[in-house]
């Protein structure tokens, strides 16, 4: 990893913003666990990867992770959530669900799933994704005391991915601590 980030750093004192440079050196600061160069790195990717917008994204949502579960900055990681929603003019389904999450966690059921709903609209073939949107909707209405609805969305995640929700344990939705785990295994970024 060492000759990796020199390698790196080399390259970028020749190329100065190489995008390919800076992701690898991004990666060798994520390997170190050096959270704060690994913004840095993808503060420089978001500002040059003009044609590559799937950096961009990326950056962004690493750069929310990274602020969550390293330096426990739930209140900036939902900033860089939100800044890659809007990069995608509004249509970024991950963004959405990690945002859902955030809301669980700060007890703001109504506003958790609100955006669980929006992370379901605009999901199109990816039914683990689609399963955890519904299961985050699930976890919303069970802690809005709407068992009803709680159960709907719970069959439409099971439907979708049996397994995703029985990762969750015999009681899915009394586990919304479990469902932020289950963001970071299986949707990293």
């Amino acid at each position: 990893v060492a000759k990796a980030e020199k390698r790196f750093a080399k390259a970028l004192e020749i190329f100065p913003n190489h995008v390919g440079a800076l992701k690898g050196l991004a990666s060798a600061y994520q390997d170190k666990g050096d959270w704060n160069n690994l913004l840095s790195a993808f503060n420089n990717i978001i500002r040059n990867a003009t044609a590559a917008p799937e950096d961009v994204v990326h950056a962004y949502m690493t750069k929310g992770v990274v602020l969550d579960e390293q330096m426990a900055r739930p209140d900036k990681a939902a900033q860089h959530y939100k800044r890659c929603i809007d990069f995608q003019e509004g249509k970024y389904p991950l963004a959405f669900l990690r945002l859902s999450e955030l809301a669980m966690r700060r007890d703001e059921a109504v506003e958790a799933g609100r955006l669980a709903a929006k992370a379901v609209e605009q999901i199109v073939g990816d039914d683990k994704l689609a399963a955890a949107a519904h299961l985050a909707v699930a976890l919303a209405a069970a802690a809005q005391n709407n068992a009803v609805g709680a159960d709907a969305a719970l069959g439409k995640a099971r439907d979708l991915d049996a397994d995703l929700v029985e990762g969750l344990g015999d009681e899915p939705l009394a586990n919304s601590t479990g469902f932020h785990q289950l963001l970071s295994s299986q949707f990293p970024t």
